[in-house]
């Protein structure tokens, strides 16, 4: 591998190569890695430097104009090595249920099924540096679970960030370059196929890339932005001839929903056996969580869910600290902590400050008691899958852009009525298996907003859906093999993809669809490079 910055490039200048990758996270560096020895040139576009820089993370800013999430500018990050720079390792791959049409659930169902990914979860549970590619459950002796909180198992990879760990074995292929800091303005079309790439480096210098395919691999915000702003030779953007890219975006809602009480005489073996964990020296490398079955998903059309049990300071649990003022006083002071951006936070609650005034000070004392006594419990965590909707989208601003020109996301984040549908048959389930169990009482409290969410609800950073996959080009973006419909070129690596999300970290999946791309482009341009030695 080469690593070159776009400023040591002539202005001006084409480069060719067999395969151009844009971004360089968890998808386009899999890909690259798998095709390191492939013999085609590869040039991978990064959209920022090998260290993380604010003027480069600053050209991620958006607004949230939907429901509350992280803000666009703090939820991903433009370095090589993109988002695997800053995550936790969490993998699991989705359930066989969750690549089926679910009956009553509109939009469920993928072109492919569990089948077609398992032999490359195997491989990618190796690219995510996972101890055992398997997700055998934990065992819960003495408890009966079943299918309303059934227990699952996550594992954690051991060296998480992409581009330390794999920049090594790209050095070592002589036909793999990584441009840095080469930030991509544009996809041009010609016909059914894409003729260039434009880029632009932080001086200003225009570049342009020039390739037998292109792999699209930025992020769920960012694959839809592109798309949308490259509009020469298409007016509408690429591939969205039928006004479907940046819809049925998706994320992961999480949110604490109080605390696990446990009953006298209950030790701390039960708590290992709830978190599920298995520890290899000092670092955690699995643990469990409760989710709800896949017979109960599949039979009754539910979305999925689950819930994790982690060790909390005791006031976050509260009933005062997940209140509508007690929530509110959070997000105001994340902002004033520069925890997070402002993103439209201080006008929706500061006002509630001033609402929920009892709230406000339950929820301070709550706050100074923890700082003194140092109480622990454990919190309940949960998340649950978004199910498709076609009017939660990502869109351009027409009134803001960056210093490269391109227009800004808007993210219009919208959920449905039967997304609560899973989260309530768990917690029920829940309760159930802990009272049954003589292990303790689940205290589930949390206020909700008008729409029946809890307050404390955010999205998990996992953008999803903007580009879904679909046989049919009326209600999908990209095919089964990840290419763009009527695109003859051009192919979309990463959650966007998903047509459904599941309940679980997207990153093992997109690992997982990125080599299995990575070996259909080996075996397209083997093919092509056969045709053309018989010509």
């Amino acid at each position: 591998m080469t690593l070159l910055h776009a400023t040591d490039i002539d202005p001006g200048a084409t480069i060719e190569a067999d395969l151009c990758i844009i971004g360089a996270g968890a998808a386009g560096i899999s890909i690259a890695c798998a095709l390191a020895d492939s013999g085609l040139s590869i040039a991978m576009l990064a959209g920022g430097g090998e260290q993380f820089r604010h003027r480069d993370q600053m050209l991620y800013h958006g607004r949230n104009i939907g429901r509350e999430s992280f803000a666009p500018g703090k939820a991903r990050f433009r370095m090589f090595g993109g988002s695997t720079t800053r995550w936790a390792g969490q993998c699991r791959p989705l359930d066989p249920v969750d690549f089926e049409p679910r009956p009553g659930l509109p939009d469920t169902g993928w072109p492919i099924g569990a089948e077609t990914l398992a032999p490359w979860y195997r491989a990618a549970a190796e690219v995510c540096d996972l101890d055992d590619w398997r997700f055998d459950p934990p065992t819960l002796t003495g408890l009966e679970t079943h299918e309303d909180a059934a227990p699952v198992r996550y594992r954690h990879g051991h060296n998480v960030d992409f581009a330390v760990s794999y920049g090594p074995k790209l050095a070592q292929s002589n036909t793999t370059k990584v441009y840095l800091d080469t930030h991509v303005t544009g996809i041009v079309q010609a016909g059914s196929r894409i003729s260039h790439v434009e880029a632009t480096g932080p001086d200003g210098r225009r570049i342009r890339f020039a390739a037998g395919n292109y792999i699209l691999a930025t992020g769920g915000l960012e694959n839809a932005r592109l798309l949308l702003a490259s509009t020469a030779g298409s007016p509408n953007g690429l591939g969205n001839e039928r006004d479907l890219v940046g819809r049925y975006f998706m994320d992961h809602p999480f949110f604490f929903g109080g605390a696990l009480e446990l009953a006298p005489g209950v030790g701390p073996e039960a708590v290992d056996a709830l978190q599920g964990y298995e520890q290899a020296g000092v670092a955690q490398r699995s643990h469990g969580a409760f989710a709800l079955g896949e017979g109960l998903r599949r039979d009754e059309g539910l979305n999925g869910a689950a819930v994790f049990f982690v060790e909390r300071a005791a006031h976050k649990s509260s009933e005062d600290f997940l209140s509508t003022g007690g929530v509110a006083m959070t997000r105001v002071l994340d902002v004033l902590m520069h925890r997070e951006l402002p993103d439209g936070r201080l006008g929706r609650h500061l006002p509630a400050l001033l609402t929920h005034p009892g709230e406000v000070g339950r929820s301070t004392l709550e706050r100074l008691r923890g700082a003194v006594s140092k109480r622990r419990t454990l919190a309940a965590r949960f998340t649950l899958e978004a199910l498709p909707n076609p009017e939660s989208r990502v869109r351009l601003d027409p009134r803001r852009h960056d210093r490269f020109g391109m227009p800004h996301v808007t993210v219009d984040w919208r959920l449905t009525r039967g997304d609560p549908g899973g989260l309530e048959r768990l917690r029920g389930g829940l309760a159930r298996l802990f009272a049954d169990g003589g292990i303790g009482e689940l205290s589930l409290h949390g206020a909700r907003d008008a729409d029946g969410f809890p307050v404390s609800m955010e999205g998990g950073k996992h953008h999803m859906g903007t580009t879904r996959m679909s046989t049919d080009p009326a209600r999908g973006v990209v095919d089964p093999d990840c290419r763009v419909h009527e695109i003859d070129n051009l192919f979309i690596a990463g959650s966007s993809v998903f047509p459904t999300g599941g309940y679980v970290n997207p990153t093992l999946t997109i690992v997982a669809l990125a080599l299995r791309l990575a070996d259909h482009l080996r075996g397209r341009t083997g093919a092509a490079a056969s045709k053309a030695g018989q010509a």
